[in-house]
């Protein structure tokens, strides 16, 4: 019998990357930066977080004296963008089994 099915929601369920990646591209302006292709988005995105953003020309030391404000700007921003997805074809039947 199955007793647990689990989802990873970014990118399984909703495909937000494309979000995600528009709104590290307004932090990147921000802090005086150059825009990233979606490529690059892709290849470079990281866990933590700060590794990320150090691979595309964000210091570190700047990253972690603003990494609030970089927190709360990008789910500010990506809140009201992913407000317009719809989740994957097919993820609402999957998720009512």
């Amino acid at each position: 019998m199955i007793k647990l099915v689990a989802f990873d929601w970014n990118g399984t369920l909703l495909p937000d990357s494309k979000p995600a990646w528009e709104c590290d591209n307004i932090i990147f302006k921000r802090y005086g930066r150059k825009p990233i292709s979606y490529k690059r988005f892709q290849e470079t995105f990281d866990i933590p977080i700060s590794k990320y953003w150090a691979a595309n020309g964000l210091d570190e030391k700047v990253f972690s004296e603003h990494h609030k404000e970089i927190h709360d700007e990008f789910f500010r921003i990506y809140s009201a963008k992913v407000a317009k997805s719809r989740t994957r074809a097919g993820a609402k039947e999957v998720l009512k089994w």
